[in-house]
Protein backbone atom coordinates (compact mmCIF):
# COMPACT_ATOMS: atom_id res chain seq x y z
CA UNK A 1 0.00 0.00 0.00
CA UNK A 2 2.38 2.47 0.73
CA UNK A 3 4.19 1.75 -2.56
CA UNK A 4 0.59 2.77 -4.47
CA UNK A 5 0.93 5.51 -2.44
CA UNK A 6 3.92 6.88 -3.40
CA UNK A 7 3.82 6.27 -7.16
CA UNK A 8 0.97 8.93 -7.57
CA UNK A 9 3.61 11.08 -5.19
CA UNK A 10 6.11 9.81 -7.18
CA UNK A 11 4.53 11.14 -10.67
CA UNK A 12 3.16 13.88 -9.32
CA UNK A 13 6.79 15.05 -8.78
CA UNK A 14 7.73 14.54 -12.23
CA UNK A 15 4.98 16.25 -13.30
CA UNK A 16 5.36 19.30 -11.21
CA UNK A 17 9.24 19.36 -12.47
CA UNK A 18 8.13 19.11 -16.36
CA UNK A 19 5.89 22.19 -15.02
CA UNK A 20 8.66 24.34 -13.91
CA UNK A 21 10.81 23.29 -16.92
CA UNK A 22 7.69 24.32 -18.96
CA UNK A 23 7.09 27.41 -17.06
CA UNK A 24 10.65 28.20 -17.08
CA UNK A 25 10.89 28.03 -21.08
CA UNK A 26 7.55 29.86 -21.36
CA UNK A 27 8.59 32.80 -19.64
CA UNK A 28 11.97 32.62 -21.93
CA UNK A 29 9.96 33.06 -24.95
CA UNK A 30 7.65 35.31 -23.49
CA UNK A 31 10.51 37.18 -22.76
CA UNK A 32 11.49 37.03 -26.40
CA UNK A 33 8.20 37.66 -27.65
CA UNK A 34 8.77 41.03 -25.88
CA UNK A 35 12.48 41.63 -26.74
CA UNK A 36 11.10 40.81 -30.64
CA UNK A 37 8.13 42.90 -30.21
CA UNK A 38 10.13 46.24 -29.01
CA UNK A 39 12.21 45.36 -32.11
CA UNK A 40 9.69 45.25 -34.17
CA UNK A 41 8.23 48.65 -33.01
CA UNK A 42 11.75 50.25 -32.73
CA UNK A 43 11.57 49.52 -36.81
CA UNK A 44 8.22 51.16 -37.68
CA UNK A 45 9.32 53.55 -35.45
CA UNK A 46 12.74 54.37 -37.60
CA UNK A 47 10.57 54.02 -40.55
CA UNK A 48 8.25 56.14 -40.03
CA UNK A 49 11.27 59.16 -38.92
CA UNK A 50 13.51 57.97 -42.18
CA UNK A 51 11.78 60.08 -44.77
CA UNK A 52 11.77 62.95 -41.69
CA UNK A 53 15.12 62.95 -41.41
CA UNK A 54 16.03 62.83 -45.61
CA UNK A 55 14.21 65.74 -45.55
CA UNK A 56 15.45 67.26 -43.03
CA UNK A 57 18.96 66.22 -44.37
CA UNK A 58 17.86 67.68 -47.85
CA UNK A 59 16.53 70.89 -46.54
CA UNK A 60 20.56 71.47 -44.72
CA UNK A 61 22.14 70.53 -47.96
CA UNK A 62 20.35 73.09 -49.66
CA UNK A 63 21.14 75.50 -47.13
CA UNK A 64 24.85 74.70 -46.66
CA UNK A 65 24.32 75.26 -50.86
CA UNK A 66 23.21 78.63 -50.64
CA UNK A 67 25.61 79.95 -47.86
CA UNK A 68 28.31 78.37 -50.58
CA UNK A 69 27.10 80.26 -52.92
CA UNK A 70 26.57 83.38 -51.31
CA UNK A 71 30.29 83.15 -49.94
CA UNK A 72 31.41 82.90 -53.60
CA UNK A 73 29.38 85.54 -54.53
CA UNK A 74 30.86 87.75 -51.67
CA UNK A 75 34.03 86.69 -52.65
CA UNK A 76 33.94 88.03 -56.16
CA UNK A 77 32.23 91.61 -54.77
CA UNK A 78 35.30 91.70 -52.83
CA UNK A 79 37.58 91.12 -55.64
CA UNK A 80 35.92 93.79 -57.88
CA UNK A 81 35.86 96.10 -54.63
CA UNK A 82 39.24 95.73 -54.61
CA UNK A 83 40.15 96.30 -57.81
CA UNK A 84 38.14 99.76 -57.88
CA UNK A 85 40.14 100.83 -54.91
CA UNK A 86 43.40 99.78 -57.48
CA UNK A 87 42.05 101.97 -59.95
CA UNK A 88 41.15 105.03 -57.12
CA UNK A 89 44.88 105.09 -56.42
CA UNK A 90 45.70 106.43 -60.33
CA UNK A 91 42.60 108.80 -60.26
CA UNK A 92 41.18 106.26 -62.99
CA UNK A 93 37.80 107.96 -62.63
CA UNK A 94 39.74 111.24 -63.98
CA UNK A 95 41.61 109.27 -66.72
CA UNK A 96 39.36 106.53 -67.34
CA UNK A 97 35.74 107.38 -66.88
CA UNK A 98 33.79 105.52 -68.92
CA UNK A 99 35.58 102.16 -67.99
CA UNK A 100 35.50 103.36 -63.97
CA UNK A 101 32.11 104.36 -64.31
CA UNK A 102 31.22 101.03 -65.67
CA UNK A 103 32.98 98.96 -63.13
CA UNK A 104 30.96 101.14 -60.21
CA UNK A 105 27.53 100.59 -61.88
CA UNK A 106 28.44 96.89 -62.20
CA UNK A 107 29.50 96.91 -58.61
CA UNK A 108 26.55 98.22 -57.43
CA UNK A 109 23.92 95.76 -59.60
CA UNK A 110 26.25 93.09 -57.91
CA UNK A 111 25.01 94.21 -54.65
CA UNK A 112 21.65 94.40 -55.59
CA UNK A 113 21.56 90.95 -56.62
CA UNK A 114 23.23 89.75 -53.99
CA UNK A 115 20.57 91.62 -51.51
CA UNK A 116 17.92 89.51 -54.02
CA UNK A 117 20.04 85.69 -53.89
CA UNK A 118 20.33 86.23 -57.64
CA UNK A 119 23.75 84.65 -57.07
CA UNK A 120 25.09 83.39 -60.06
CA UNK A 121 23.78 86.98 -62.04
CA UNK A 122 25.67 88.92 -59.06
CA UNK A 123 29.06 86.64 -59.36
CA UNK A 124 28.35 87.48 -63.30
CA UNK A 125 28.41 91.40 -62.42
CA UNK A 126 31.15 91.83 -59.83
CA UNK A 127 33.31 89.43 -63.03
CA UNK A 128 32.38 92.48 -65.37
CA UNK A 129 33.15 95.10 -62.55
CA UNK A 130 36.52 93.55 -61.44
CA UNK A 131 37.12 93.62 -64.96
CA UNK A 132 36.12 97.02 -66.01
CA UNK A 133 37.90 98.42 -62.59
CA UNK A 134 41.07 96.57 -63.83
CA UNK A 135 40.72 98.21 -67.34
CA UNK A 136 40.54 101.90 -66.17
CA UNK A 137 43.39 101.23 -63.56
CA UNK A 138 45.44 99.42 -66.38
CA UNK A 139 44.05 102.82 -69.12
CA UNK A 140 44.63 105.53 -66.40
CA UNK A 141 48.21 104.49 -65.17
CA UNK A 142 50.52 106.08 -67.92
CA UNK A 143 48.06 109.30 -67.94
CA UNK A 144 48.55 109.18 -63.77
CA UNK A 145 52.18 108.87 -63.95
CA UNK A 146 52.60 111.59 -66.67
CA UNK A 147 50.54 114.14 -64.49
CA UNK A 148 52.29 113.67 -61.44
CA UNK A 149 55.44 113.75 -63.04
CA UNK A 150 54.26 117.08 -64.82
CA UNK A 151 53.02 118.51 -61.39
CA UNK A 152 56.38 117.78 -59.58
CA UNK A 153 58.13 119.23 -62.70
CA UNK A 154 56.18 122.42 -61.92
CA UNK A 155 55.99 122.40 -58.28
CA UNK A 156 59.97 122.25 -58.98
CA UNK A 157 60.39 124.71 -61.25
CA UNK A 158 57.96 127.32 -58.78
CA UNK A 159 60.18 126.37 -56.25
CA UNK A 160 63.70 127.27 -57.66
CA UNK A 161 61.57 130.60 -59.72
CA UNK A 162 61.33 131.75 -56.00
CA UNK A 163 64.38 131.04 -54.73
CA UNK A 164 66.29 132.52 -57.94
CA UNK A 165 63.68 135.64 -56.82
CA UNK A 166 65.09 136.40 -53.62
CA UNK A 167 68.88 135.88 -54.83
CA UNK A 168 70.34 139.28 -55.61
CA UNK A 169 71.32 140.46 -59.17
CA UNK A 170 69.45 137.16 -60.52
CA UNK A 171 66.24 138.26 -62.96
CA UNK A 172 63.93 134.71 -63.55
CA UNK A 173 62.04 134.50 -66.38
CA UNK A 174 59.09 132.34 -67.01
CA UNK A 175 58.44 130.05 -69.91
CA UNK A 176 55.13 128.57 -70.15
Amino acid sequence: LKSKIQKPFAGQAASEDELASVSKDLASETEQLTLLQKYIDARHAADADKPRLSQEMSSEQQKAEVAHQRLATVQKITAAQLALRTADTVEASKYASAEYRAATDMLEKADGELKANAFAAAQASADVAKKNADQAAELSKPRYEQAAQASQSKMRDDSLSRDATGLPGVSVRSER
